[in-house]
């Protein structure tokens, strides 16, 4: 499985290369790869950044939702969409997940966390279905290291 290979390579890293939104590049410190997502947790040392809260009530069908994300280097674009369903540990969404929107957050309208964006089943019958990581598990998964 290409996730496993890539988590188990990438965990052998100790630093990764990050470009912020303002388009300065630094050096972030690796702490830890989830076993069991497409999850990685890195800290940039001497900075304070900003940050978005996270969603603390359940979810609704229907709810709007918004996916940000840099899809062909395109920086801080957004989609928007609704929460078509939970299932398990992923939100599904018709809210458009593109090749670089992995690793974003996916909001609610008031700006609030309820996902990450990770991937996007696609078939030849239709556009695709948007998946997101459910906050509440990346805080289960990382919980030692947030504050």
């Amino acid at each position: 499985n290409t996730f496993y290979q890539t988590s188990k390579r990438l965990s052998g890293q100790t630093r990764f290369g990050i470009i912020l939104a303002d388009g300065s590049e630094k050096s972030a410190v690796f702490y830890r790869v989830s076993d069991t997502h497409d999850l990685a947790l890195l800290k940039l040392d001497g900075y304070k950044t900003p940050y978005l809260a996270e969603e603390d009530g359940p979810l609704s069908l229907g709810q709007n939702v918004y996916a940000i994300g840099s899809p062909l280097k395109l920086n801080n674009s957004v989609t928007s969409g609704v929460v078509s369903n939970n299932r398990g540990d992923f939100i599904q969404t018709n809210a458009e997940i593109y090749p670089g929107n992995s690793g974003g957050p996916l909001v609610t309208e008031d700006g609030r966390v309820v996902g990450i964006n990770t991937m996007k089943k696609i078939t030849n019958k239709f556009e695709g279905l948007g998946f997101a990581i459910k906050f509440s598990r990346v805080r289960s998964e990382f919980n030692d290291f947030l504050n």
